[in-house]
């Protein structure tokens, strides 16, 4: 009954049904005469209350700077991104209701440099084994393509007011704790969105992973409190959970495997429903965070409980099994020649502080911590003088005797080991560093210091850790990775530059970033940057043999000679 008269009200209402979408297509197409659009319904029951829309139609260019180590061609300023992307916001207040709904479109052109990656030929003859396109026996032509693009609803939730001390909020969203510049530390809640833009998209909401979740936050006065508790259900698509990273053999494919996806069923299979990760699990975080007073010029803290599926590149299972999996092959278990890739559900216990130094008349700095324990967190291993391991893998044949072959001594095959871990951050920052009178900025600039550690507590150098899987970088007790961000402003804030530098203090390497930000009226933003990157050791000519691969398996090394020029074009709406 509901169907049929559901039915009628199109047949007579077209209009009706179809209003808000009329409005918000030429505002996202051609941007309205305001910077948010005003929509207002009254008296109106089909669509009731008051709604706002905003976004942006935005086109993003990235050029290769040099030839990458995979590649026999000559990838020089190649075009290795030409990315369009549309979206709409929609905040809406019906009655006591509050409503949001974000909406995302975004295209990738197939430029000629993302053809020969897809399809891994060169000269018309393939350059990797396992190549994408039509050579894994997989993929379909311009699988780099629809691995790129995007068309969904990123969020949609309700939020209301219970009383004057509960708020609930209902549905697809984004929960934010803690902050970092590059790494995650307490913001694990969420995965990310890797495989297009790596980690220098400045804005970090669009590139995690919103989840369907009830949020209800309490406030307690009373202890200058609140009390959040998450609780998701488990509704979410499989590939909304855990960092989805590049190993599909695309432009932030690692070195040097450009043009192979290691995500094919007969390598790495993703099982989204193992034992130690399902995607249905019930899973969710409480979280205290108030401030300490008065006395203490109002230092902030939280303390957090977060039971969430791993919020970093997968665990690959290995042909060996995992948490009471025996040997299996490809053939009996439904694995690959690595095994499965998987994102298992963890523990996690973290707390953050901050602390502004004004209190002492040290100008307007603060002071951040956070620290999170994750025990019992996997870790892949390598082979290094293990001939069982080797071992195993040659006695599949085909495909997992290969890998054996090709990493030797060297990589990824063992089952994952579980370890302790605690991930630190201290960070300081102020936004009144005075450089006027230097380099004439228009008011005090931006600068922050970030110290980065993740270090595993039971850490046995027997143990062979990787640090990725598939090359054969040995882990650290600790890995430390120091970051400096200064962000400048000239012209009233219309020209904004700025410089970020990192480096991994344990192993060598680090990336340097400079950007400049030119304004144009309320609407259009120009962005161009440089993604620079260095390794420890300069990759030899025949470094395509991971086993020659040593630092470059650590986290910048991994992207030597893909330095990137990144232009981005933003109309706002």
């Amino acid at each position: 009954m509901a169907m049929k008269n559901k039915n009628s009200i199109f047949k007579k209402k077209p209009s009706r049904s179809l209003l808000l979408a009329a409005t918000l297509a030429p505002a996202a197409v051609l941007g309205s005469g305001s910077a948010t659009a005003g929509i207002v319904f009254e008296d109106d029951p089909w669509i009731p209350g008051t709604w706002v829309t905003s976004g942006y139609v935005r086109e993003q260019l990235s050029l290769n700077l040099g030839n990458r180590t995979g590649t026999p061609f000559d990838d020089k300023f190649e075009i290795s991104m030409l990315r369009t992307t549309i979206r709409v916001d929609l905040d809406g207040e019906i009655g006591p209701l509050r409503v949001g709904i974000i909406g995302r479109v975004a295209r990738e052109a197939n430029t000629p440099w993302l053809k020969k990656i897809d399809t891994g030929l060169h000269k018309g003859v393939p350059f990797a084994a396992l190549g994408t396109g039509a050579n894994d026996g997989q993929a379909e032509p311009n699988f780099l393509k629809a691995q790129l693009e995007e068309e969904e609803l990123r969020e949609y939730f309700i939020e209301f007011d219970v009383g004057e001390r509960f708020v609930v909020k209902i549905g697809k969203q984004q929960i934010v704790w803690g902050e970092t510049d590059f790494f995650q530390a307490m913001d694990i809640l969420h995965g990310r969105d890797l495989r297009w833009r790596l980690f220098f998209e400045p804005e970090n909401e669009e590139w995690r992973k919103p989840l369907i979740m009830g949020n209800i936050i309490a406030q307690v006065p009373e202890l200058d409190g609140s009390l959040q508790v998450v609780i998701r259900p488990g509704w979410d698509r499989e590939r909304d959970i855990g960092n989805s990273v590049d190993f599909y053999g695309g432009r932030w494919q690692p070195n040097p495997f450009d043009s192979i996806d290691f995500f094919q069923a007969a390598v790495l299979p993703f099982n989204y429903n193992h034992h130690t990760g399902d995607n249905d699990s019930v899973t969710g975080a409480v979280r205290w965070a108030g401030t300490l007073g008065e006395w203490s010029n109002y230092t902030g803290y939280s303390v957090a409980f977060i039971r969430s599926h791993l919020a970093a590149s997968p665990i690959s299972t290995s042909a060996v099994g995992f948490k009471g999996e025996g040997p299996a092959s490809a053939a009996s278990g439904g694995l690959g020649a690595l095994g499965q890739a998987i994102y298992p559900i963890l523990n996690n216990y973290a707390m953050s502080i901050n602390y502004d130094l004004s209190v002492l008349d040290i100008g307007p700095w603060t002071l951040a911590a956070e620290v999170v324990w994750t025990p019992e967190r996997p870790f892949n291993r390598g082979f290094s003088g293990n001939a069982q391991g080797i071992a195993n893998l040659q006695a599949q044949g085909g495909l997992a005797s290969a890998f054996a072959g090709a990493f030797g001594s060297a990589g990824h095959g063992l089952s994952p080991l579980e370890k302790h871990q605690l991930l630190w951050m201290l960070r300081a920052e102020s936004t009144g560093i005075r450089l006027q009178e230097y380099i004439g900025t228009g008011r005090p600039s931006f600068l922050s210091f970030q110290l980065f550690d993740r270090w595993i507590t039971d850490f046995n150098p027997g143990d062979e850790l990787v640090d990725t899987a598939g090359w054969n970088a040995a882990s650290s007790e600790h890995t430390f990775v120091f970051t400096i961000v200064l962000a400048m402003n000239y012209n009233y804030d219309l020209i904004n530059p700025g410089i970020a530098w990192g480096t991994d203090l344990t192993h060598g390497g680090g990336f340097f970033l400079p950007w400049v930000e030119f304004i144009w009226g309320d609407y259009w933003r120009l962005r161009a940057e440089l993604d620079l990157f260095y390794a420890p050791h300069k990759p030899s000519p025949s470094s395509v043999n991971p086993n020659e691969l040593g630092n470059g398996g650590h986290t910048f090394g991994l992207f030597e000679d893909q330095d990137q020029f990144v232009l981005r074009l933003t109309r706002q709406f």
